[in-house]
């Protein structure tokens, strides 16, 4: 078991994966497309999350997967409910020395859970961000995501603007 564990270890270490372990705070927005002008739902409390990035570098350019928890939807008509991100992302260094800024782009679906007072279908995931690297262990990511999906038999338009800090375990 010993031996296995460590060469499961060399080869995430031979190809050049990184693991990012983090958190994130966002803010969140539904609109009703289906009405003129449309119409928007605020969400009570800020929706806070727990994610797991696993990047490939390539040069200029880190392509991955990623998943993410986010809790605490929760609308002003009593209505709340969790949603799972499940993506691929890449991302583009602008500067691939020390202190690395970035852009980054995800899609993915998300998965709705724990519902309450509500019927969800999964939808979508379409997310672009900015960020930065600092010495191959933190990141800080700025980010703007579309999840969609049907809420009630209605169309579901969920943007949210958020903030993530990841740190890179392996």
């Amino acid at each position: 078991m010993k031996k296995l564990l460590i060469f499961i270890i060399l080869a995430i270490n031979v190809f050049a994966i990184d693991i990012y372990v983090g958190a994130n705070m966002s803010g969140a927005t539904s609109w009703d497309t289906d009405v003129s002008p449309m119409k928007k739902t605020n969400y009570d409390d800020p929706i806070y999350g727990l994610n797991v990035e696993i990047v490939q570098s390539i040069p200029f350019v880190e392509l991955g997967l990623g998943t993410s928890y986010e809790t605490g939807f929760k609308t002003t008509e009593n209505k709340s409910y969790d949603a799972v991100p499940i993506y691929v992302l890449a991302k583009y260094n602008l500067f691939p020395k020390g202190v690395k800024p970035y852009l980054v782009a995800k899609y993915g679906l998300v998965l709705y859970q724990n519902e309450e007072n509500c019927v969800l279908d999964n939808g979508a995931y379409y997310s672009v961000g900015v960020g930065i690297t600092l010495l191959r262990k933190l990141q800080l990511e700025g980010s703007y995501s579309l999840a969609t999906g049907e809420m009630d038999n209605k169309d579901l338009n969920l943007t949210t603007a958020g903030l993530t800090l990841r740190y890179n375990v392996f």
